[in-house]
């Protein structure tokens, strides 16, 4: 087959369009609280290889070309909304539609809610997220 005659019939094959990609979901309150703690967590594991890196360089003339230090990512931050019921308070988390818990007291809630995240995602250290209760009365 000659030269032309191939490139007559590619021009003939169809065009293939791959579909659009579709658009990503907003996260909830929680998975995006998850994404900001996961990226903290990276961070700091970047900046500790850095660190060690730099510990066992033997060379003395060598420069290091690395991003300036940033402030590290404030703690993720994570609403609960807490209502009464006869054995003390249930604890739903900020976009969802399940109960996620239950505390005795409204002061307990903050660590039920950690616990409770802790159950679900273990790989994640919530000891330092801020846990923000609101009430809602009874219906």
């Amino acid at each position: 087959m000659s030269l032309l005659r191939r490139l007559l019939r590619k021009r003939q094959d169809p065009i293939v369009v791959p579909p659009p990609a579709t658009p990503r979901p907003e996260p909830s309150p929680l998975e995006a609280a998850e994404l900001q703690a996961r990226h903290r967590a990276n961070e700091i594991a970047t900046q500790a290889a850095v660190a060690r890196a730099l510990e066992h360089l033997d060379m003395p003339d060598a420069r290091v070309i690395c991003p300036a230090p940033r402030d590290p990512a404030p703690e993720p931050t994570l609403t609960v909304h807490a209502q009464p019921w006869a054995h003390g308070w249930e604890l739903t988390i900020d976009g969802e539609t399940e109960v996620a818990t239950q505390a005795p007291t409204l002061e307990d809630a903050p660590q039920q809610i950690r616990d409770y995240l802790d159950t679900i995602t273990p790989s994640t250290d919530h000891s330092a997220w801020n846990i923000t209760i609101t009430t809602r009365s009874e219906a």
